[in-house]
């Protein structure tokens, strides 16, 4: 059970860079108003090597949103939350298990602003067997049903183009690979 002004929560496998949960606080005190506030994620794999970095795209309204990993990006490890608006909201649907957090982005955006944090406040792994990745297909499924269930139409199609164009380049290789016998 959570209790202040906002909150986040954190992943088995991602750690907060230092200085993170204060920079979550001068956020909130400079933006009140805000719903959240989202600063940036550093990717790394699975030993812990540094593979780039996820700034927060969060300029548009609930549309924008929706469209996650293709125009929007919000790396949950690096994103807080007001609790009065969670609350409002009713938190997170636990019957989503990949992707939740993208539920719960849309229902505070439509609530609010979302504001950018210019710094780096957490590291996120990505790997083959974390959860989302290793199960890729059942993840973009849950965001195109969170995207209907939304009525956010124009994002589920954006995001059924993204996985159709991902298979056909698998096959493509996959079939290359059998024509030259490997």
């Amino acid at each position: 059970h959570a209790s202040g002004e906002i909150f986040t929560w954190l992943n088995s496998d991602d750690y907060y860079l230092p200085g993170a949960l204060k920079a979550f606080a001068q956020a909130y005190c400079s933006d009140r108003e805000c719903v959240a506030w989202a600063g940036s994620a550093v990717k790394i794999d699975k030993e812990g090597n540094d593979t780039g970095v996820i700034q927060p795209s969060i300029e548009g309204d609930v549309n924008f949103i929706s469209d996650w990993w293709i125009s929007s990006r919000i790396s949950q490890p690096a994103c807080a939350f007001c609790s009065m608006e969670f609350n409002k909201v009713k938190g997170l649907n636990e019957d989503l298990h990949y992707a939740m957090d993208l539920d719960l982005w849309i229902k505070l955006r439509e609530r609010g602003e979302i504001a950018s944090i210019d710094k780096n406040i957490a590291c996120a792994r990505f790997y083959p067997e974390n959860k989302t990745l290793g199960n890729i297909e059942m993840s973009d499924a849950e965001i195109v049903h969170i995207c209907f269930t939304h009525g956010q139409r124009q994002a589920a199609e954006n995001r059924m183009r993204l996985v159709a164009d991902r298979y056909k380049k698998q096959c493509e290789w996959k079939i290359k690979n059998l024509i030259n016998g490997q």
